[in-house]
Protein backbone atom coordinates (compact mmCIF):
# COMPACT_ATOMS: atom_id res chain seq x y z
CA UNK A 1 0.00 0.00 0.00
CA UNK A 2 2.87 2.34 0.49
CA UNK A 3 4.56 1.97 -2.85
CA UNK A 4 1.00 2.75 -4.36
CA UNK A 5 0.99 6.10 -2.33
CA UNK A 6 4.20 6.71 -2.93
CA UNK A 7 3.88 5.94 -6.48
CA UNK A 8 0.60 8.45 -6.32
CA UNK A 9 2.50 11.15 -4.70
CA UNK A 10 5.89 10.85 -7.44
CA UNK A 11 3.08 10.87 -10.07
CA UNK A 12 1.51 14.29 -9.07
CA UNK A 13 4.32 16.23 -8.41
CA UNK A 14 5.86 15.03 -11.53
CA UNK A 15 2.57 16.41 -13.53
CA UNK A 16 2.83 19.36 -11.83
CA UNK A 17 6.44 20.04 -12.70
CA UNK A 18 5.45 19.02 -15.82
CA UNK A 19 2.69 21.84 -16.58
CA UNK A 20 4.71 24.43 -14.98
CA UNK A 21 7.43 23.61 -17.39
CA UNK A 22 5.39 23.55 -20.68
CA UNK A 23 2.85 26.35 -19.15
CA UNK A 24 3.36 29.55 -21.26
CA UNK A 25 4.40 32.52 -18.88
CA UNK A 26 2.76 35.92 -18.76
CA UNK A 27 5.59 37.38 -20.99
CA UNK A 28 5.26 35.20 -23.96
CA UNK A 29 1.44 35.74 -24.03
CA UNK A 30 1.91 39.68 -24.35
CA UNK A 31 1.79 40.07 -27.77
CA UNK A 32 4.82 42.54 -28.74
CA UNK A 33 3.68 45.92 -30.85
CA UNK A 34 6.43 47.92 -31.97
CA UNK A 35 4.57 50.64 -32.66
CA UNK A 36 2.96 51.29 -29.32
CA UNK A 37 6.24 50.82 -28.28
CA UNK A 38 7.62 53.50 -30.17
CA UNK A 39 4.67 55.73 -29.50
CA UNK A 40 5.42 55.66 -25.61
CA UNK A 41 9.07 56.24 -26.34
CA UNK A 42 8.77 59.29 -28.61
CA UNK A 43 9.54 62.78 -26.94
CA UNK A 44 6.62 65.64 -27.35
CA UNK A 45 7.81 69.11 -27.58
CA UNK A 46 5.63 72.03 -27.91
CA UNK A 47 6.20 74.95 -30.20
CA UNK A 48 3.66 78.06 -28.73
CA UNK A 49 3.14 81.10 -31.42
CA UNK A 50 0.83 83.15 -30.31
CA UNK A 51 -2.37 81.52 -29.66
CA UNK A 52 -1.25 78.59 -31.51
CA UNK A 53 0.61 75.57 -29.87
CA UNK A 54 1.49 72.71 -31.70
CA UNK A 55 3.14 69.15 -30.39
CA UNK A 56 5.63 68.18 -32.57
CA UNK A 57 7.46 64.70 -32.00
CA UNK A 58 10.96 64.45 -32.04
CA UNK A 59 11.60 61.16 -33.98
CA UNK A 60 15.18 59.33 -34.30
CA UNK A 61 16.11 59.29 -37.96
CA UNK A 62 17.27 55.80 -37.81
CA UNK A 63 13.72 54.84 -37.26
CA UNK A 64 12.62 56.38 -39.68
CA UNK A 65 15.55 54.89 -42.54
CA UNK A 66 14.60 51.18 -40.77
CA UNK A 67 10.50 52.23 -42.09
CA UNK A 68 12.04 52.94 -45.12
CA UNK A 69 13.40 50.08 -45.31
CA UNK A 70 10.32 48.21 -44.25
CA UNK A 71 8.42 49.59 -47.54
CA UNK A 72 10.81 47.94 -50.00
CA UNK A 73 9.66 44.79 -51.05
CA UNK A 74 11.69 41.70 -51.93
CA UNK A 75 13.92 42.27 -54.69
CA UNK A 76 14.79 45.98 -53.52
CA UNK A 77 16.20 44.81 -50.68
CA UNK A 78 18.32 42.52 -51.96
CA UNK A 79 19.38 45.28 -54.35
CA UNK A 80 20.08 47.46 -51.57
CA UNK A 81 21.96 44.72 -48.96
CA UNK A 82 24.15 43.69 -52.55
CA UNK A 83 24.93 47.56 -52.73
CA UNK A 84 25.80 47.47 -49.22
CA UNK A 85 27.76 44.23 -49.37
CA UNK A 86 29.82 46.11 -52.52
CA UNK A 87 30.45 48.92 -50.48
CA UNK A 88 32.28 46.55 -47.57
CA UNK A 89 29.43 47.16 -45.27
CA UNK A 90 28.27 43.68 -44.99
CA UNK A 91 30.45 41.11 -45.30
CA UNK A 92 31.08 39.26 -48.18
CA UNK A 93 30.38 36.05 -46.70
CA UNK A 94 26.37 37.19 -46.10
CA UNK A 95 24.08 35.31 -48.23
CA UNK A 96 21.60 37.21 -49.61
CA UNK A 97 19.39 34.94 -51.81
CA UNK A 98 18.40 31.79 -51.89
CA UNK A 99 16.23 29.51 -49.86
CA UNK A 100 15.08 30.76 -46.28
CA UNK A 101 16.80 34.20 -46.67
CA UNK A 102 13.62 36.59 -46.64
CA UNK A 103 12.17 40.38 -46.25
CA UNK A 104 12.52 40.47 -42.61
CA UNK A 105 15.92 38.54 -42.48
CA UNK A 106 17.55 41.38 -45.09
CA UNK A 107 15.69 44.08 -43.02
CA UNK A 108 17.34 42.88 -40.05
CA UNK A 109 20.39 42.77 -41.48
CA UNK A 110 20.57 46.12 -42.76
CA UNK A 111 18.60 47.27 -40.02
CA UNK A 112 21.55 46.94 -37.60
CA UNK A 113 24.16 48.29 -39.91
CA UNK A 114 21.65 51.93 -39.96
CA UNK A 115 23.26 53.19 -36.25
CA UNK A 116 26.86 52.86 -37.88
CA UNK A 117 26.64 53.89 -41.64
CA UNK A 118 23.44 55.82 -41.43
CA UNK A 119 24.69 58.22 -44.04
CA UNK A 120 25.84 55.25 -46.89
CA UNK A 121 22.80 53.42 -46.15
CA UNK A 122 20.12 56.37 -46.49
CA UNK A 123 21.96 57.00 -50.20
CA UNK A 124 21.93 53.75 -51.13
CA UNK A 125 18.41 53.39 -50.45
CA UNK A 126 17.70 56.45 -52.25
CA UNK A 127 19.17 55.04 -55.15
CA UNK A 128 17.28 51.38 -54.87
CA UNK A 129 14.20 53.37 -54.66
CA UNK A 130 14.62 55.93 -57.80
CA UNK A 131 15.28 53.01 -60.05
CA UNK A 132 11.52 52.08 -60.21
Amino acid sequence: MQDFALSVVLFIFFFCFYAWLITPSEASRKKFNPSSDMLQNTDVVQVNRGNDTRTIESIDPNDLLSEKIKILNLVQIRKLASKLREKGILSSGTKLSGRGIGKEFLCGIVSDRISTNYAVILEVANQVLNEV
